[in-house]
């Protein structure tokens, strides 16, 4: 829009001279064979080409054919001369040849002996007046631009820093949860080895001065109540622990502390996508089980491997555990790929490891099956390397939950019996 108003001035300089020469067909032509040239070339400096994003300035060489016609023709018919003034802004647009501007000087020095020296005088103004305000204009066009893409510099910047202050907040809460749980843990195993042995002790010498009091019915009924508040105590206590080692299973936090751990140092690159929160303990050991010795396995057989990849997802029904590398097959197996496929009852699917060589997946296939779930392992095309992929239904690890949870009870009932 810029140019269009600065033309409009251009064209307005160059009016006044029409009242001092004779207005015919043509001057008339000229004058409009110059806003035709003037109007092509800015319709051609809107037509994206790769010859215009090479050419000086961002446009194409051929673009400039429209100003200099309207020169030569300028020449040829002095009657053209007063309108040069388009051209000469045109021209001035070639950044890496500005000089071509004066090239339209040219038909108004030939057009001297035919035009009064003022018309001549307003035509030299007018191609001044012209190239001035069209290095104007295009240094204000420049300095937006690049005022544009220092702002969109600025924004990337902005948002990266967005992003890194994202990433670090978030690293900060999960090292700050990772040292909660710790500190719940130690907490919960201090209190077990040391006040529960205490109170056990306790508990033990009570019943045994019960004995050695038999023959005082009231001194033993003394004994026997004091062993009951031990026992209350102990119960509590060993409830409470159990709950406070309950609470430091956080999934996610222990899930990717565990993977970058076992590949911290091993030039791998550890890639955690993890979107569960919170299982049971007993699913939350089988998932860090089944980690580990899948990692372990990435680390030990995978041939030229860069990357691991630990992906856990939090189904309605299930919790899905995927790991898996991109290495290529060891060379003991020929280096033949086999697709991973869901292996019945938690079995090992079709291209695992060799028989005498899977006691790791073996061991993560018992696992995972004793919380009714399921184990595949193989070689995977998509993931281009191999890949453990575990199942675990959540009703499944509910009724193993409460089994065991059924059994610790009993357990406990009989000790005390």
């Amino acid at each position: 829009m810029e140019r269009l108003v600065d033309k409009a001035i251009v064209l307005l300089c160059c009016l006044p001279s029409l009242a001092l020469v004779a207005v015919d067909a043509q001057c008339v032509a000229m004058l409009l064979v110059s806003v035709t040239a003037t109007c092509a070339f800015e319709a051609s400096v809107l037509v994206p080409s790769e010859a215009g994003r090479a050419g000086a300035g961002g446009r194409a060489a051929w673009r400039f054919a429209f100003p200099l016609a309207c020169c030569a023709l300028c020449c040829a018919l002095p009657a053209g001369a007063p309108f040069c003034a388009l051209a000469a802004y045109d021209l001035m647009r070639a950044d890496c040849a500005r000089p071509l501007a004066l090239v339209a000087l040219v038909p108004v020095l030939l057009a001297m002996p035919a035009l009064p020296a003022t018309v001549v005088a307003i035509s030299l103004c007018s191609c001044v007046a012209a190239t001035t305000l069209s290095a104007r204009s295009g240094r204000s066009i420049a300095q937006r631009r690049q005022n544009l893409r220092e702002r969109d510099m600025v924004r990337e910047q902005a948002l990266k820093l967005e992003e890194a202050n994202r990433d670090l907040a978030d690293r900060q809460e999960y090292e700050a949860r990772l040292a909660t749980l710790a500190e719940r843990s130690r907490l919960a195993r201090d209190i077990h080895d040391n006040v529960g042995h205490l109170i056990t002790r306790a508990l033990m010498q009570t019943e045994a001065l019960k004995v050695v009091h038999a023959d005082d019915p009231e001194v033993k009924a003394q004994f026997s109540s004091v062993a009951s508040t031990l026992d209350e105590a102990l119960s509590a206590l060993r409830s409470s622990v159990h709950a406070l080692a309950d609470d430091s299973c956080d999934l996610s936090v222990q899930l990717r502390h565990a993977a970058e751990s076992s590949c911290e140092g091993t030039g791998l690159a550890c890639a955690c996508d993890i979107a569960a929160a919170e299982a049971p303990p007993q699913v939350t050991a089988c998932l860090l089980a089944v980690m580990r010795e899948a990692v372990s396995n990435s680390l030990r057989h995978a041939e030229g491997a860069t990357r691991i990849r630990v992906e856990l997802v939090e189904h309605p029904g299930m919790w899905r555990l995927v790991v898996d590398d991109d290495g290529r097959p060891p060379s003991r197996f020929g280096g033949q790929v086999a697709p991973v496929a869901l292996a019945p009852e938690g079995g090992i699917a079709a291209g695992g490891l060799a028989t005498d060589e899977g006691m790791g997946l073996r061991s993560m296939s018992e696992r995972v099956r004793a919380l009714g779930g399921t184990l595949a392992a193989g070689f995977s095309r998509e993931a281009g390397g191999f890949r453990v992929l575990a199942t675990i239904p959540r009703a499944a690890s509910a009724g193993a939950g409460a089994r065991d949870g059924a059994g610790s009870a009993a357990t406990r009932e009989g000790a005390s019996s």
